[in-house]
Formats: C-alpha cells, structure tokens, sequence
C-alpha cells in the first residue's frame, strides 16, 4: 500500500538497519520499506489460519530468517510458538 502498511494493527516492528525496516501485523501480513518508512511493500504472510491465530512478536534470527511468535485467540487464548 502507498505509504502506509495497510490495515491492521502491527505486532512488530524490526529494524533491519538503515532505513529498512519490517512491520508485522496481527494478522500475519508482513511489510518491508527500505526507504525509512516512506513506502511499503507486502513482501509475504505468516502461513496461519488468522480466524484462530493472532502474530504477537516477532525477531529477525542470526541466520536472516523471520520468526514470529503466535497466540491463539479465543476464550482460552495459549501461546502456539
């Protein structure tokens, strides 16, 4: 989306130096500016079922890979890590 990482609240938020940067929302949808936040581009989703599953937070790891942490939403919310 032109300026913006679309609809959504964001779960995280990963500096990846300079002025680059991704935001992952709740939902799952993951979004990249590399140009301090002036444009973002969809560069991929988490693969979870989101009418049960909630991303919570996420680490970019020492081998460059995206991990995010999930939560299970409902009346007995539990983390699914």
């Amino acid at each position: 989306p032109d300026g913006g990482v679309g609809n959504g609240l964001a779960a995280a938020a990963l500096s990846l130096g300079g002025g680059s940067a991704l935001a992952v929302l709740e939902r799952g949808d993951v979004y990249r500016t590399d140009d301090a936040g002036e444009t973002w581009a969809a560069v991929g989703r988490a693969p979870v079922d989101t009418t049960v599953v909630s991303a919570r937070s996420a680490v970019v790891g020492p081998d460059g890979r995206l991990y995010v942490g999930l939560v299970q939403i409902g009346p007995s919310s539990s983390d699914t890590r």
